[in-house]
């Protein structure tokens, strides 16, 4: 049997050392979380800020732009846009005529914002209709999507 001193000298040691693997095991921790946050890949971080938004996209289902806005849509997603904080819906007709008659419909209801709007699609972003904001068309979804939330761009669209 060790005498009691002796006991107690070492019990002390071993306190110190699991405190010392305890601190070591948090700093890495903190330094690997650290490191990730700050030193990432920018391009492969998405950036969103606020609360859930829906976009609102508008066309006729034939039109090469209305296409191109999901082919964009899906893309985002690809690149980890959270589905759950951003909901992307369509409708539309099926043919251009019945679109140029909707889209008449749709400015009176919206006013001047989308006076000088003539193309497929016509998106605009909000969840609630009385709460809609005129985006634009493609292109200025597009800049949204890059500048928002850090889409990168990608030949797979054009």
């Amino acid at each position: 049997m060790l005498p009691r001193y002796k006991r107690k000298k070492d019990q002390n040691k071993i306190s110190s050392q699991l405190i010392f693997i305890v601190s070591l095991i948090s700093i890495l921790l903190i330094y690997f979380g650290m490191k990730q946050i700050f030193f990432a890949d920018s391009k492969s971080l998405i950036h969103f800020k606020g609360e859930s938004t829906c976009f609102n996209v508008f066309g006729f289902k034939q039109d090469s732009e209305y296409q191109r806005c999901k082919c964009w849509i899906e893309e985002a997603y690809r690149q980890g846009i959270p589905e759950d904080k951003i909901t992307f819906r369509f409708s539309g007709p099926a043919n251009r005529r019945e679109f140029i008659k909707d889209l008449q419909t749709i400015k009176k209801i919206v006013g001047d914002e989308a006076r000088d709007h003539k193309h497929s699609p016509l998106i605009f972003e909000g969840c609630e209709e009385e709460n809609y904001s005129y985006v634009g068309g493609v292109n200025e979804f597009l800049t949204i999507l890059k500048n928002r939330y850090n889409l990168q761009d990608t030949q797979r669209c054009y």
